[in-house]
């Protein structure tokens, strides 16, 4: 059984609580292989665009839901309890796929419409999870 360490629960701080539910259930029930991080919670302006800079939203402030107050958005990556995570995990499809799967059945279970950032068609976002009505919060 996980449960989240420091660096998670300081960017849950400001996320919406259903989101803080379903991550919270999901980690609760990880195990190791299934085990993440929350590295973004809100972002700032100044935040939000340097993500868009680097590539990594294509929006600008105020556009994304990581933007909202809670936020509506999370980003993850894998815990891997044996090793530190490495750039090369950027890229490992399987673990996010695979974490993302165990974060959306919670969600199912908590009634909780979510969407995966892997799902999207145009731009691949492996690490973002978002409510998915979160426009119309």
């Amino acid at each position: 059984m996980s449960s989240f360490g420091k660096r998670s629960t300081d960017n849950l701080k400001n996320v919406h609580p259903d989101l803080v539910r379903v991550l919270s259930a999901a980690v609760s029930t990880a195990g190791e292989l299934n085990d993440f991080t929350v590295i973004c919670g809100h972002r700032n302006k100044f935040d939000q665009e340097a993500a868009f800079r680097r590539g990594a939203s294509k929006a600008h402030f105020g556009q994304s839901p990581h933007n909202k107050i809670p936020s509506c958005a999370i980003d993850f990556i894998p815990y891997f309890h044996d090793r530190k995570f490495t750039d090369e995990d950027w890229n490992n499809l399987p673990a996010f796929t695979r974490i993302a799967s165990h974060i959306k059945d919670a969600a199912r279970k908590l009634k909780v419409n979510i969407t995966w950032g892997g799902d999207w068609k145009s731009f691949k976002d492996y690490p973002h999870i978002e409510l998915t009505n979160w426009r119309n919060m």
